[in-house]
């Protein structure tokens, strides 16, 4: 008790009581021996310099001064308490000969920590894109190097495809990553090379016994992205088929991947809003959709997912973790993907300007003026990777989306003006069509287009997919609305964010990069 004025005092103990510092103490007098361990960090020097004083409670004290780099060359001398150890505590084997001869040790005061763990915050918080960050593409990585070892399923589709770029980047958390890249088609070959990080897998994941055949022999994964999606005429296909291919690809990686850590699955707003065939017949809940709201009594099959995710992971006793992202609309490039509605309008805007007519819009007034969230397909991405590194992410789900609303009545005049078009907004219901329709037989026309604009061969089908405009056009704001927080995410420390307008920008540049749209 006699030491509360001590611990109460409003002066450091350095500063304050003992100008001249350090009294000197016979090694036959130390009654504690302490190890600093990252002794030159803003903590540890001041350890280092308060430990040795003659009136520290414990003491007089011994000192280990255990850190990565020398003290350096203008800093005063320690007292002779103090001895100087420098080591890398990444090394195990350096840590075990520079520690196993201090047997004297009776308090250790750990205060080191990995300087990139917070450096990473920035990485969290961008606005742009992380492919965009790195013009240049992937540095070569020496398979030795790898730290993570990723299995992206569903890699040629919309956020895998942006998983795929993202990974093998210098500076992606959790990395470097080793990738394999699963999908059931391979690459265009008009598709740039991948980095020789990245290893291309083909098979079809309904096919359990070709799964297992391709998944056995990768024993070195240690992280799972699902993001993989087969749209199906029913729901009930939906869950039967949906689900198979999660089972197939987790009963084969949690049993032959010992140093598996983590599972991130992607499934998305419908999980608020019910299934395809009751979504629109059913209440919905009011917005902003949290992660906190109860499942709908509807057969969704990201219900199914989930529970299949819970009962995988399970069978490793904890040593595995998960994650659930819940996206809204995706603004995104994929070479395979059918959910790609910002290509899909692109090509309705191409035929339009061959044929010489309005960007007209083909839906109603409430969905013409509806607010909704998009979500970024590379935000996604990083989100993903967030999810499976950081320690606070871990075993739960999270709404992703771009952190700010839109609608179509923002979004037409800016597609109009990127193909030079005039454009016409709601006009009217007697004026209104199913893009559908509108469209219907216009593969020759596209051929066309194709042709004269020196653009990778495609055929119309492959690029466009009218009902996803069919959907924002009559469903959106109507039926169901896209709105929901994002707040649990900042809350656990995802910060990044895409300005939708940027976003929509962004795409469209990549697909007339690609020379996949004129």
């Amino acid at each position: 008790m006699s030491l509360n004025w001590w611990w109460a005092r409003s002066v450091g103990v350095v500063r304050g009581e003992h100008p001249d510092g350090h009294a000197a103490v016979s090694a036959e007098s130390f009654q504690g021996v302490a190890l600093v361990v990252g002794s030159t960090g803003i903590v540890g020097a001041s350890l280092v310099d308060i430990l040795p004083l003659p009136d520290t409670p414990g003491g007089p004290w011994k000192v280990y001064a255990l850190s990565r780099r020398p003290l350096p060359s203008w800093h005063p001398p320690s007292p002779s308490s103090v001895t100087h150890i420098h080591v890398d505590l990444t090394d195990s084997a350096a840590v075990a000969e520079a520690l196993t001869p201090l047997t004297d040790i009776t308090h250790v005061f750990y205060v080191a920590f990995f300087r990139a763990t917070m450096s990473l915050n920035w990485w969290w918080a961008r606005s742009v894109g992380a492919v965009r960050e790195h013009p240049d593409g992937q540095a070569a990585v020496s398979e030795e190097s790898f730290l993570g070892v990723a299995l992206v399923v569903g890699s040629t589709g919309i956020v895998g495809a942006s998983l795929v770029d993202i990974l093998p980047l210098p500076d992606t958390p959790g990395g470097p990553w080793k990738v394999y890249a699963l999908s059931r088609r391979p690459l265009p070959p008009w598709h740039p090379p991948s980095p020789s990080s990245v290893t291309h897998l083909h098979v079809d994941l309904t096919d359990s016994a070709a799964v297992a055949e391709a998944l056995t022999p990768l024993t070195d994964i240690t992280h799972v992205f699902y993001v993989a999606l087969s749209q199906q005429t029913t729901d009930a296909k939906n869950r039967e088929v949906n689900s198979a291919m999660l089972r197939n690809v987790l009963a084969v990686v949690i049993a032959n991947c010992p140093a598996l850590v983590h599972v991130s699955l992607q499934t998305g707003t419908k999980h608020y809003l019910g299934s395809d065939e009751d979504m629109g017949k059913i209440p919905t809940p009011d917005p902003p959709y949290t992660e906190a709201m109860p499942r709908r009594d509807s057969p969704v099959f990201y219900y199914d997912q989930e529970d299949i995710l819970f009962d995988e992971v399970s069978r490793r006793g904890g040593a595995v973790t998960w994650s659930v992202l819940r996206p809204n609309h995706i603004f995104g490039f994929s070479p395979r993907s059918l959910f790609n509605i910002v290509c899909t309008l692109c090509v309705y805007a191409a035929i339009c300007r061959k044929e010489g007519a309005k960007l007209r819009w083909p839906g109603s007034l409430a969905c013409w003026e509806a607010f909704s969230n998009a979500s970024d397909a590379d935000l996604i991405a990083e989100q993903h990777i967030w999810a499976a590194v950081a320690p606070v992410a871990k075993n739960q789900a999270f709404n992703c989306s771009n952190g700010d609303l839109h609608s179509w009545k923002m979004l037409w005049p800016i597609l109009a003006e990127r193909f030079g078009l005039e454009w016409s907004g709601y006009d009217g219901e007697e004026k209104q069509f199913k893009a559908a329709d509108a469209m219907a037989g216009k593969e020759a026309v596209w051929a066309e287009i194709v042709r004269e604009n020196g653009l990778v061969e495609t055929r119309l089908g492959d690029v466009a997919h009218w009902w996803l405009i069919d959907i924002a056009a009559y469903e959106l704001g109507v039926s169901w609305t896209l709105l929901h927080s994002v707040n649990k995410s900042k809350e656990h420390g995802f910060l990044g964010f895409r300005d939708t307008v940027k976003s929509f920008n962004t795409w469209i540049d990549r697909m007339k990069a690609y020379k996949i749209v004129p």
